[in-house]
């Protein structure tokens, strides 16, 4: 194998030239097209896509530039393309003073100042957002009128924590879906999905034991009813005997029933969870503390659940549910998680919390949205990602703050978030530190 030893004086020469790309790519307002039908004006999907001139930039200064602005987006939503900008804008600032004879230890706490000089004035200027930051920001963001009600819906229905997709849809109008899911991390035999990786039906019956099903004749109404019916069911239960679930496997193996037990068990992490699936299920749940009896739970009718999928690592339920009811449970298990002094016992609680509280929206855009506008899905997602850091760090309004000699181009009058300016630079100067101490390089030819 043969190596190219490249010396310092290349590498500045190297990092002057990969700063003039950077500023080239940033000042250029032209879009990627991804596709036929999106584009995107994103400056680190630029940076990503763009192919640098030589080994040198492309195996060494690239990738210690986009470990740091890959850093910055994974503390901080929309913070990467800031780093970028900074690393480009110090990078000539600091060659130049290296050049003069600004040692490297000056340089860095030089870097050092300017990191305590921002966090201060982060300090000083940030605040808690608001309804109105909030309208200012999507006024800022989008300009068409369909995709600020779009954005606003979302916020409205669903909150910002919620997760979301975006796709593209071959329908002419945009839709927006919202569905609650219930996530619950109980898995069940592999057996049972017969060398599937998943079971999933929809229109489920279901039914909700807060017990052991120690006999198949406590289930033999049940088992008779789907066989004939030919209807899917889903039984969640404390435990089955070995008897009950060599059964049930039979007669899956057989194909005379469409029917999964789930055995949640009896332990401090399960101990309420059938309680949970219940209200998920709108399913009454069957308790001998109630005086039920499961061979009488299994002559009546049972309750439906829309959809279900099933692994052996866990379900999801997808249900219409009675809204008061479950918002009535889930602020009992809010209101015991806060008051709740014991760590072990809020983390149970907080597991049970996030279990029901598993919602989802789908945004598909339709043709008439994208053929106006076909950034769209890049703006949707940026705006969704920064409001999530707006909310969590607070914000801090451009015309506040004194950065100047940080590196840092705010645009004037314009929402930001602490956190996003906080740690652009932070990772921003760590690059700069990297790049600037190499001596030497080695690289393969």
């Amino acid at each position: 194998m043969y190596a190219e030893v490249i010396d310092k004086n290349k590498i500045r020469r190297e990092l002057k030239s990969s700063s003039k790309d950077i500023r080239n790519l940033t000042s250029d307002s032209s879009s990627l097209l991804m596709s036929s039908n999106v584009c995107l004006r994103d400056n680190v999907q630029k940076y990503i896509s763009h192919i640098p001139g030589n080994k040198l930039k492309n195996q060494i200064i690239k990738p210690i530039i986009l470990d740091a602005v890959f850093r910055s987006e994974t503390h901080s939503g929309g913070s990467g393309e800031m780093c970028l900008q900074i690393i480009s804008s110090l990078v000539d600032e600091f060659l130049r003073k290296n050049h003069l004879g600004y040692r490297l230890p000056d340089i860095k706490i030089d870097l050092d100042k300017k990191m305590s000089h921002i966090s201060a004035e982060i300090s000083k200027h940030s605040k808690r957002l608001t309804r109105k930051d909030i309208n200012k920001i999507i006024d800022d963001k989008f300009v068409l009128k369909i995709q600020k009600t779009i954005v606003k819906e979302v916020i409205e229905r669903a909150g910002i924590f919620t997760p979301l997709t975006l796709k593209i849809s071959n329908k002419q109008d945009t839709f927006i879906s919202f569905s609650k899911g219930f996530k619950f991390k109980i898995g069940i035999e592999r057996d049972f999905l017969l060398g599937k990786n998943s079971w999933k039906r929809v229109d489920v019956s279901c039914v909700v034991i807060d017990g052991f099903i120690e006999s198949t004749s406590e289930i033999h109404h049940l088992l008779e009813k789907i066989s004939s019916t030919r209807e899917a069911c889903v039984i969640f239960v404390r435990h089955l005997s070995d008897e009950v679930r060599s059964t049930i496997l039979l007669n899956l193996q057989r194909g005379t029933i469409d029917l999964i037990p789930v055995e949640v068990g009896f332990d401090e992490n399960t101990l309420n969870i059938l309680n949970d699936i219940s209200i998920c299920c709108n399913s009454d749940l069957v308790s001998s503390l109630k005086g039920d009896t499961i061979s009488a739970a299994c002559r009546k009718d049972f309750d439906k659940i829309d959809k279900i999928e099933i692994t052996e690592n866990g379900f999801e339920i997808l249900n219409s549910n009675e809204d008061e009811k479950l918002r009535s449970h889930i602020d009992y298990l809010k209101e015991k998680m806060n008051s709740s002094k014991n760590p072990e016992i809020t983390s149970l609680l907080k597991d049970r919390l996030e279990s029901i509280l598993s919602e989802e929206i789908k945004i598909l855009m339709g043709k008439n949205l994208i053929s106006r506008d076909r950034q769209s899905i890049e703006k949707f997602d940026t705006f969704f990602r920064e409001l999530q850091t707006y909310i969590k760090y607070g914000i801090v309004y451009s015309d506040d703050l004194k950065l100047d000699h940080t590196g840092i181009k705010l645009r004037p009058d314009h929402i930001y978030s602490g956190s996003s300016i906080y740690f652009s630079s932070m990772h921003a100067f760590s690059a700069i530190r990297s790049l600037l101490s190499m001596e030497k390089a080695i690289l393969s030819k």
